[in-house]
């Protein structure tokens, strides 16, 4: 005896509840992963304004450190010296003060990009480049940025993280922001055995041979 059951579990009584209930478990333990357009926007929301002096240079936390520990607030309210800072300590505040911390563009680029890098890797967001071309993460899978949205989001960046607001908006500083990007941003490339291809799709990326294939994890593997 042959049996073909043909079920319509959208019609059923206990077969519509059954369906129902599977597909919204389905809905909330799906992965939502932001569309790449609103990553841009995410990362700048995100961004805070820096002391690039204290970044680049953490002695000025050590000197601001030892200025309030020389003078210390009395009983009075009024600075009074503190007799037990060191001549070892003293020393040190005189050679720090002698220090000029000047932050130039060319430290304020390197900094810009390697925060917006952080930003992206705590949120499982990737930015980064490979072969001439900007790619961006949601999460799930790459997508290429074009170069010119890419100029304009690292100019609000930086405008963003404490820039001069001419100097952010400025095109040779925007182009070398880019540049400096494309030096540090660097997707590292795939060791390929012969004869492999690697194709992008939207939940992974399969890797392609001639001969048996193997299905693994969210991508399919061709031998």
């Amino acid at each position: 005896m042959e049996l073909n059951p043909n079920f319509n579990f959208e019609a059923d009584g206990i077969g519509k509840s059954v369906y129902q209930e599977a597909k919204k478990l389905k809905e909330n333990f799906s992965p939502k992963y932001p569309d790449h357009s609103e990553i841009l926007d995410k990362l700048l929301n995100q961004i805070q304004l820096l002391d690039f002096s204290v970044f680049i240079y953490p002695e000025i936390r050590e000197l601001e450190q030892l200025r309030n520990e020389k003078n210390r607030v009395g009983l009075d309210g009024e600075l009074e010296p503190n007799l037990s800072f060191t001549e070892k300590q003293n020393s040190r505040l005189e050679e720090l003060d002698k220090k000029k911390f000047k932050v130039t563009q060319k430290q304020q680029k390197v900094v810009i990009v390697q925060e917006l890098q952080k930003i992206a890797l705590h949120n499982n967001w990737g930015l980064c480049q490979n072969h001439g071309s900007v790619y961006i993460y949601n999460g799930c899978y790459w997508k290429r940025l074009d170069k010119s949205e890419l100029e304009t989001f690292l100019g609000k960046a930086a405008r963003k993280m404490g820039v001069n607001a001419i100097d952010a908006k400025e095109c040779i500083f925007k182009a070398q922001l880019v540049a400096q990007f494309f030096s540090d941003a660097v997707l590292p490339k795939p060791l390929l055995a012969n004869g492999r291809v690697i194709i992008n799709f939207q939940n992974g990326t399969p890797h392609y041979w001639t001969f048996s294939k193997i299905i693994i994890g969210t991508g399919i593997l061709f031998r």
